[in-house]
């Protein structure tokens, strides 16, 4: 995985969202005096900005007992080195925001980066004391992201200050020298705007060197930079007062960025970035000697193009574990193919450098190419830089056809036509001929595509033992991710986990039988079978208590549950793309009048259908969803979950077996039925007024 283009904007980012704003829980681990960062006066180029210390917290913005009171980023793009100075300072409002702000965490990368801390004081009851020389500090090397296999050798500093109090302001600045040689001194960046806490005044400033192109562009904001020139410098800064929190809603769609944003980048456009990219990813003539043996292999085993592309394919994804090594230039540029293959180990760039250079070296075309796994389409809206990016695939041509593949993926398994291609919306493929983003076609592979067969036999009675069997067919995507389920959870937990599910809706179901599965790699489908037993599917009516036998479909009403919060101001990520069907089949014990059905309920975000049919003893409900969209924008989210309801209450059946053999009813009543019963009434009632009015006629005057 690439690694962001600024470390520091990237950690302050994310510790912003977590209302920390540089601030982290850590563990004291080392010494004050570490070689790892220096401390000393801020650099002369730094413009002093004025600190409120009086400033009130916002009545009810405020969250984790916190109030910043400043934000100050000031970055100087120097052709010998950039500097990020940052300066915060946060009130302390309860316990819970001394125990935030009572512990500071800086992160920076050894291997291109120098730390220095320049102040940390606290102001309590009108006075300043200065903690740069009593407060106990640690360097830890904590990998936050080694659980995802990933190794970056960055460091944090941990600040860790005694005799915090409500009340207290805690104020602490620090630069970061250095920028990532990969690069080639060549910047880019984004100074984020609003955060999930309020900021009592937020100070953003950028130098950038007199002739030096820069790019920049606002996302989300309205504020307009301050520009001057002064001493072989051009000087842009952003200041803003009294800037609220953003509300935070969950359930967004992973390209939703709501945060207000500056961005800036030296690369001049798409091409200036690929021109940058394709020398890290060349292939050198020399390369595939030394992997020889395995190409000969392929060759020997595999005589067509399709054929040996997946034979590379799984090559990689097989036999190539993936581990990411990401410090310094290893963010971004990959290894040799050689080391790689000797290691068998490498991030998803040195896995796409071996694929690349095993295929041509097999006859196969092939590119690299830079993606982004959640921005998607939205990635147009970013400015051209190498930190728009966090992935990389690579796409093949075979027989015409244009093929994309993402080779950190578990091993795909199947034929070309039935292997999910990887689709991330956009690409940008180092072919060297590439001077915008490429659109990924959409395909039918990466669908998530399911077929649940419900099958109950209760021939025998609804107050016996019933049979159930759940049958699950998996295609496509949706077939590699229960591969891997299967390969990372224990058989008898799943089967639990299964039963406790459809537990919720048949109480007295039991295991019959282990749970099996057949894998039909050619066609990329897994099928597994479920074997239950009920002892009666017997229930009582609500409000009634009469005996009553409700078929239900869980896996079909899982796909039409109500959003958790429909007042949103943000769009609501869905699924996409799925594609469930459900046949529900049940023998009765007897014959039924049954009303048959069928609907649809068509949104823009998806299509779903759903029949009934009877025939002799057995009924059967059929359902499908189909997705249409990614997201719901918050003007359609009314409709949508109307529509929701509105299908939801077509899924399952309701018999009730205490009616008289001859004569049962369903939760629908048949047409001709209700019919029959509306003359029968209206017969009784006429014969009534009859025989009232002859007997009146009959009785003797009074």
């Amino acid at each position: 995985m690439i690694r962001g283009f600024d470390r520091l904007l990237q950690r302050a980012r994310q510790a912003a969202r977590l209302l920390a704003l540089g601030s982290a829980v850590l563990l004291p681990l080392g010494a004050w005096c570490a070689p790892d960062y220096l401390r000393g006066p801020a650099p002369r180029w730094v413009a002093p900005q004025a600190l409120d210390v009086e400033a009130q917290a916002p009545l009810g913005q405020t969250t984790n007992g916190m109030h910043y009171l400043l934000v100050d980023q000031q970055v100087q793009l120097d052709p010998q080195g950039r500097t990020n100075f940052k300066r915060l300072a946060i009130r302390a409002l309860n316990q819970r925001g001394v125990e935030i702000v009572g512990r500071i965490g800086i992160d920076f990368d050894p291997s291109y980066e120098t730390l220095t801390l320049h102040s940390l004081s606290v102001h309590r009851d009108g006075r300043v004391q200065d903690r740069m020389a009593s407060t106990q500090a640690r360097v830890l090397q904590r990998e936050t992201e080694l659980e995802n296999q990933i190794y970056d050798g960055s460091r944090t500093v941990d600040l860790t200050l005694d005799d915090v109090r409500p009340g207290d302001v805690v104020e602490y600045a620090f630069s970061i020298r250095g920028g990532n040689p990969v690069f080639g001194g060549r910047s880019f960046g984004r100074m984020d705007m609003q955060w999930r806490a309020p900021v009592h005044r937020l100070h953003r400033r950028l130098l950038v060197p007199e002739g030096q192109a820069m790019q920049f562009r606002s996302h989300l904001t309205a504020l307009q930079a301050r520009t001057r020139n002064a001493g072989g410098w051009v000087e842009h800064v952003w200041e803003a007062a009294g800037v609220p929190p953003m509300a935070r809603q969950d359930d967004v769609p992973g390209w939703y960025d709501p945060y207000p944003a500056i961005q800036w980048s030296a690369f001049a456009d798409w091409a200036a970035v690929a021109r940058w990219a394709e020398p890290l990813y060349a292939v050198h003539p020399n390369a595939a000697a030394a992997l020889r043996p395995e190409i000969d292999r392929i060759a020997g085993s595999a005589a067509t193009p399709e054929q040996r592309l997946l034979a590379v394919l799984d090559f990689v994804q097989s036999q190539i574990r993936y581990l990411g090594i990401e410090m310094g230039p290893g963010s971004h540029a990959p290894r040799p193919p050689d080391k790689v293959l000797e290691r068998r180990y490498g991030d998803c760039k040195d896995k796409v450098l071996l694929a690349v250079t095993m295929l041509r070296a097999l006859g196969v075309t092939a590119h690299p190419a830079l993606v982004h796994t959640r921005l998607r389409g939205t990635i147009d809206n970013r400015l051209p830089s190498p930190g728009a990016f966090n992935h990389v695939i690579f796409k093949a041509k075979v027989d015409g056809r244009e093929l994309w593949f993402d080779p950190t993926r578990f091993p795909q398994k199947g034929r070309l036509d039935s292997i999910p291609q990887a689709d991330f919306g956009r690409a940008l493929l180092l072919d060297g001929d590439a001077t915008a983003l490429s659109a990924m076609p959409a395909t039918t592979g990466g669908l998530r595509q399911r077929h649940v067969a419900f099958h109950i036999d209760a021939s025998a009675g609804f107050d016996t033992t019933a049979t159930v069997t759940v049958t699950s067919t998996f295609d496509g995507l949706a077939a590699e991710r229960m591969r891997d389920t299967l390969r990372n959870t224990n058989l008898d937990d799943l089967q639990r986990n299964y039963l406790n599910y459809y537990l919720r809706s048949y109480s007295k179901l039991s295991q019959a039988k282990p749970l099996d599965f057949a894998d039909d790699d050619a066609a990329n489908r897994l099928v597994t079978t479920e074997h239950y037993q009920a002892a009666s599917l017997l229930g009582k009516e609500s409000g009634t208590g009469k005996p009553v036998v409700y078929f239900d479909v869980p896996d079909m009403k899982a796909m039409l549950g109500r959003p958790d919060d429909t007042l949103r101001s943000a769009p609501l990520g869905i699924a996409h793309p799925e594609d469930v069907s459900v046949d529900l089949t049940a023998r009765l014990p007897r014959k039924w009048t049954i009303e048959t059905s069928s609907s649809e309920v068509k949104d823009a975000a998806f299509h779903y259908s759903e029949a009934s049919s009877y025939d002799g003893k057995t009924l059967k409900l059929s359902y499908r969803y189909r997705s249409l969209a990614d997201h719901v924008p918050p003007a359609g989210l009314a409709g949508y979950v109307a529509n929701l309801e509105k299908a939801r209450r077509t899924v399952g059946y309701t018999l009730w077996p205490h009616a008289a053999p001859a004569n049962p009813w369903t939760e629908r009543p048949p047409l001709a039925w209700s019919l029959g019963m509306l003359l029968v009434v209206l017969l009784v009632t006429a014969v009534a007024l009859w025989w009232q009015k002859r007997a009146r006629k009959a009785a003797p005057a009074a």
